[in-house]
């Protein structure tokens, strides 16, 4: 019985010490919410163009994204496979959806802005893939 007590103690003052230590201190600055700046509440998309306008040199668009949306060139670089993908005449469709995050980390002074899209389509009529061997120059 006395040994039960005991770890009962023993665990109660090691929940007690754990909650009152600074957990937090250890986060990536990344993760940690006191670096996190919310401008806009609710997502509001008029927040959100003045807020690019006020802090960069974006001039407020009114609408949707054009459905498709041209781009001459797009490059795509993917670093896990030493691949780069050059897409020409590019069709992008499914641009338009609601956003789901927007925030600003100070500490990183990194913006996010999260848009969920039911469905994405990516059309180019010539793609050139590169492939870097490793260790081997371009």
């Amino acid at each position: 019985m006395k040994l039960m007590l005991c770890l009962c103690l023993l665990s109660f003052f090691g929940l007690t010490v754990a909650d009152e230590a600074d957990c937090e201190s250890d986060l990536d600055p990344a993760d940690d919410p006191r670096n996190i700046e919310r401008p806009c509440p609710n997502f509001d998309l008029d927040c959100i163009r003045k807020y690019f306008s006020s802090n960069s040199k974006c001039q407020i668009t009114l609408g949707p994204v054009p459905d498709p949306l041209l781009l001459n060139n797009y490059r795509l670089d993917i670093a896990n496979s030493n691949i780069t993908a050059q897409f020409n005449n590019v069709s992008v469709r499914g641009l338009n959806g609601n956003i789901v995050e927007f925030y600003f980390n100070r500490k990183t002074e990194k913006l996010v802005l999260a848009t969920e899209v039911k469905s994405l389509a990516f059309d180019s009529p010539q793609v050139v893939f590169k492939y870097y061997r490793k260790g081997k120059e371009p």
